[in-house]
Formats: C-alpha cells, sequence, structure tokens
C-alpha cells in the first residue's frame, strides 16, 4: 500500500500526496529501502510540485525510520561531526528534518559548515540538504557556493537549489534575483558557471532572455516586481483549488460509503479517494554502515 501511494504521489496524483500524510506516521519501522523506492523518491524530489517533494520527505523519513524529533536530529549531527565519512547521508538526512521543522536554525548552521568542508561529497550533499530546508536564509548559502566553490559539480548543485530544485518556492527563488545579476558580470567566474547563472535566471523568472547583463537588469526593475507578485498569487490559488479538491473528495468518498453501507446493510470500509523533468538528477546518498 505504501509503495502504491508513493507511486501515486510521484505521477501528481493529490489525493494520493493527503492520504501519505494521514499514514506516514504509521509506516516508521515497517518499511524498507528497495530499489524502488528509491526510483520513486528521485521522480518526486524532481516534481513540479513542492507538495509532492514534501511527500517524497516524508517517506523518505519514514523509509527510514526517522522520527521527527530534537533527538534524531542530534544523532545525526553527532554522527558526522564523529565520523566524516558519514556527513553526506546525514546532510541529506538533516535537510529534509529541517524542512519538517526540526531544529531548522542548529541544522542549517551546520550545514553552512559541512558546505565548506574539504572533502567534496560533504560540501555536494550539505548543498542537497540545505535545498530541502526551503528558507530564504539559504539563498546566500548557494550563490556563495555557486561563485567560489572548486568543485564544478557542487556548484552545479547550488544553481539548481537556485533555479528549480529543493523546497524554495518561486516567490522566494525570485529573492535570488539581485545575487544572480552580481555574478552575471563577475571576472572571476568562468564561463561554464557563468552560464549557470543565465539559465537560473530564465528557470526562475520564465523569461527567455539573452545572456546580458543590462537586459536582465532592465527586465528585472521594470518586472521583477510585477512577477513576484504573480507567483505569489498562482500560490495562492493553487493552494484555494487544492483545498477545494480535497473537501469534494472527502465529500464524494463519504456519500460513497454511506450509499454502500445502505445497499449492504452494513458500513463498508471506506477506500482511499485517487485519481488516475537545468536539472540533472542525482544518486541518492548511502548510508555507512
Amino acid at each position: 500500500m505504501a509503495q502504491d501511494a508513493a507511486a501515486a504521489e510521484a505521477n501528481h496524483d493529490h489525493g494520493a500526496t493527503d492520504m501519505i500524510a494521514k499514514l506516514v506516521e504509521g509506516w516508521h519501522g515497517k518499511l524498507h529501502r528497495t530499489e524502488r523506492w528509491q526510483d520513486l523518491e528521485t521522480t518526486a524530489l524532481y516534481s513540479n510540485d513542492l507538495r509532492v517533494r514534501a511527500a517524497a520527505i516524508e517517506i523518505n523519513l519514514a523509509v527510514n525510520n526517522l522520527a521527527k524529533a530534537d533527538d534524531t536530529a542530534k544523532e545525526l549531527m553527532d554522527s558526522g561531526k564523529q565520523q566524516e565519512s558519514n556527513r553526506p547521508w546525514d546532510a541529506w538526512e538533516l535537510g529534509m528534518l529541517a524542512s519538517r521543522g526540526i531544529e531548522p536554525d542548529r541544522i542549517h548552521e551546520l550545514l553552512v559548515t559541512w558546505a565548506h568542508d574539504n572533502q567534496q561529497q560533504t560540501r555536494f550533499w550539505a548543498v542537497e540538504g540545505l535545498a530541502h530546508i526551503g528558507t530564504e536564509e539559504t539563498i546566500k548559502d548557494f550563490l556563495d557556493v555557486l561563485r567560489n566553490d572548486a568543485s564544478m559539480d557542487v556548484r552545479e548543485r547550488a544553481g539548481c537549489s537556485l533555479a528549480k530544485s529543493g523546497m524554495l518556492t518561486r516567490e522566494q527563488r525570485m529573492k535570488a534575483m539581485p545575487g544572480l545579476l552580481e555574478l552575471t558580470d563577475d571576472p572571476s567566474l568562468n564561463a561554464t558557471t557563468r552560464l549557470w547563472v543565465y539559465q537560473a535566471l530564465r528557470e526562475i523568472t520564465n523569461e527567455n532572455l539573452p545572456n546580458d547583463p543590462a537586459t536582465w537588469r532592465n527586465w528585472y526593475f521594470s518586472k521583477g516586481t510585477e512577477r513576484t507578485q504573480e507567483f505569489s498569487v498562482l500560490q495562492a490559488a493553487h493552494s484555494f483549488v487544492l483545498a477545494q479538491n480535497l473537501y469534494l473528495r472527502q465529500n464524494v468518498l463519504r456519500a460513497c460509503t454511506s450509499l454502500l453501507s445502505r445497499v449492504s446493510g452494513s458500513r463498508s470500509r471506506p477506500i482511499p479517494f485517487a485519481t488516475s523533468s537545468l536539472e540533472r538528477k542525482i544518486n541518492l546518498p548511502i548510508q555507512s554502515t
């Protein structure tokens, strides 16, 4: 049942995301990571719908039996501090916990430290962990990594985290525009990083402008506020539609259940209501043993 719900959720079935939210706490300690789970998690985390990404985070924590508690965060933080080889997986999971409201400030501070670690893999996964957090405070961290990290792989993940991946909303991503505009004519950037900056600008704004700093600055100063407001309205409208759809589904389900109970003479068990990708997907980290 859990894998079926995850598959439906990865396919943008909003009924599935609602069901997962209700049931996921009961899945802790009962699920085991499989290749299919990993494929579903990767697909869901790259969904265009933040609700699907959030559901993927919830399932990840359930599969790994990580309780949403301060003690869990402390264990993972201590694990990474004591054993450097644990940091990639710990960073990935800590970011997920922070996105669920568990120790977000402490986790953010630690992941920023790990984002400047000597080991490339630690920096890579610290950036991925920061992307899960989904707060405006992480934007400056991604801009710093995109400008300064020695590894192009790590820089790319910072660019993706600003542009599309992770838990930032479209409205929040617009707040990265001033920093990205500053990078467009930074003479210290290599050609590949500069291309990523322009790609991030296009992803964030939905504008297909040329790779020219002045053109992008003119657009931002004339249209940036308006575009941010558009994204805010769209997000609010999307949330309203989802709430309305959930209300309708619940009422339909109640009516069908009531009808079935009258026809059969006994109350039927409710059936969960269901209706029938700058982004390079990454291989998820492996927990050290």
